[in-house]
């Protein structure tokens, strides 16, 4: 696990389309990664930062596996590369059902 170097989400990209560090965002990051480089558990950081009223992801209240994720998927801040500056392409595959249409 990289402990140095921790990026936020970007929500926007510049005319290059390259991901910009908000700095905001990045500050909730890099304590998302130092709360459990302390032994912290994902369930606690998210509740410490619901109780000190920190926006989640898209607003939302943050929960155990927007922290920690599905460590074979690359979800979650903890286990999603880009969080430590790599770009990781064609990560997951979505097959929809050509009957259904459903994934």
């Amino acid at each position: 696990m990289a402990t140095g170097c921790c990026a936020a989400l970007p929500k926007t990209a510049n005319s290059n389309g390259d991901r910009e560090i908000l700095p905001e965002e990045a500050a909730v990051v890099q304590r998302i990664f130092h709360a459990y480089l302390d032994g912290e558990s994902p369930n606690k950081i998210a509740d410490m930062l619901n109780r000190e009223g920190v926006s989640g992801p898209h607003g939302g209240k943050w929960d155990k596996s927007t922290i920690h994720g599905n460590p074979k998927r690359g979800t979650g801040i903890l286990n999603n590369e880009l969080y430590i500056g790599q770009m990781v392409w064609n990560r997951q595959k979505f097959v929809k059902d050509p009957q259904t249409g459903k994934r």
